[in-house]
């Protein structure tokens, strides 16, 4: 199976919820080509396939296939679903993590990977965009393998399914454990260390407030709620951070490891890991909560989703028995870790800080029972730390101090 067997045509494209690339047309095809073909030694004629493609908002990713059956893959930074470019720093940061990345993993872990043949954080190369170009993996998305998710009756594994459900977790779990012993003394993204080529860094991603308070500008009382609940959120996140800093345990997470990005065989087997541009160190739980986020169906945050989760945490509590040297994180497995109510708490939040309910007030409870083991957050959202995070992001609003302490 080669990738385009699963692309869609750019008709096709126009269909989706994404909608059909405005770029495409553009594509400098016969430059793919010649810049493939010439690093192949000898130089072997390809062809890159004009008729599919596949595309998220920023990268459209092309298939080149030579003379003698050799597939490749071109993935192009462009503008082409959104109208408008990444800034040149943030492409080059995403490229430049993503090649160093994928030889991070390739080296430290048996996680099959594309191979980096060639690549260019800028658009000053022969073909004009910033690239990659990297072997193929030869199979379908897990998506396209039509997998259980929530959507398709989350509470029912089809029998059909349930074996290539199962084989696809315990290959997941692998994952999982061998990204576990990657780790690092620092947060962020990984790049190859300026000194050294041959060795890696962590440096720290550049973040920025959630604007999550737009959507209640109409309100000075809900525009404060949903800024206090960011704020509680930004405080579980650093305090967990900080728990960790200088502990050399920071662990390797893919970023974006839903099913689009892992591709599988007939049988449900995991044969390769994708798109790795978003990949970085994140404290510990933050490594166990991101699966909850990207393969919503293994996370139990509703009881419809019971099977698959204890279909996968079995299958990781068995891989780590596997590997006796799995990882302890304060006394914790790997398996331990994913199933505690600290992780649990992050992956609900993670969802949930970037939806519309902010201004819920059983969520200022949740946090400040696990920051400070209790229900009453009024000392926080008077406090001056509080006040100044505010006045910093919103200074036209520091005089807006409505009430609304617990009731």
């Amino acid at each position: 199976m080669r990738p385009s067997d699963f692309w869609k045509t750019s008709a096709e494209q126009e269909a989706d919820w994404l909608g059909k690339s405005t770029t495409w047309l553009d594509m400098p095809f016969g430059a793919i080509e010649q810049l493939c073909s010439n690093l192949r030694k000898p130089s072997i004629p390809c062809k890159a396939n004009r008729q599919k493609y596949a595309g998220g908002f920023f990268f459209v990713t092309i298939e080149v296939e030579f003379d003698d059956g050799v597939i490749w893959v071109a993935r192009l930074c462009t503008e082409h679903r959104t109208g408008r470019a990444l800034s040149p720093k943030i492409i080059s940061r995403r490229i430049g993590c993503e090649v160093a990345t994928l030889k991070l993993v390739s080296e430290r872990t048996t996680i099959p990977v594309p191979t980096v043949y060639s690549w260019s954080d800028s658009t000053k190369n022969e073909l004009g965009f910033p690239y990659v170009l990297s072997s193929a993996i030869l199979g379908q998305t897990a998506e396209g393998f039509e997998l259980p998710t929530l959507e398709n009756r989350p509470d029912v594994i089809p029998q059909h399914k349930l074996e290539a459900f199962q084989r696809f977790c315990k290959s997941l779990a692998k994952v999982h454990l061998e990204l576990s012993r990657i780790t690092f003394d620092k947060l962020g993204s990984v790049y190859f260390d300026p000194k050294d080529a041959t060795k890696y860094v962590a440096d720290r991603k550049h973040t920025k407030t959630l604007n999550l308070m737009k959507q209640h500008r109409s309100s000075p009382e809900n525009h404060l709620k949903a800024a206090f609940t960011v704020w509680l959120h930004r405080q579980l996140l650093i305090s967990i951070a900080n728990a960790e800093e200088g502990s050399s345990s920071f662990m390797f997470s893919h970023g974006d490891l839903r099913y689009a990005n892992i591709m599988v065989d007939e049988s449900g087997e995991i044969i390769g890991i994708i798109d790795w541009d978003l990949a970085g160190s994140v404290p510990k739980h933050n490594f166990a909560a991101q699966l909850r986020e990207h393969v919503q169906i293994l996370f139990p945050y509703e009881t419809r989703c019971g099977p698959h989760y204890s279909i996968y945490h079995a299958a990781l509590v068995e891989e780590e028995k596997t590997q006796p040297d799995h990882h302890h994180v304060q006394s914790l497995t790997v398996s331990e870790l994913y199933a505690s109510p600290v992780t649990q708490m992050l992956a609900f939040a993670t969802k949930f800080i970037r939806s519309a309910n902010c201004v819920d007030e059983r969520w200022p409870e949740a946090y400040a029972r696990v920051l400070w083991g209790t229900t009453d957050w009024s000392a926080a959202l008077e406090g001056d730390a509080f006040k100044q995070w505010y006045a910093a992001i919103h200074p036209s609003l520091r005089a807006v101090s409505p009430d609304v302490s617990p009731s």
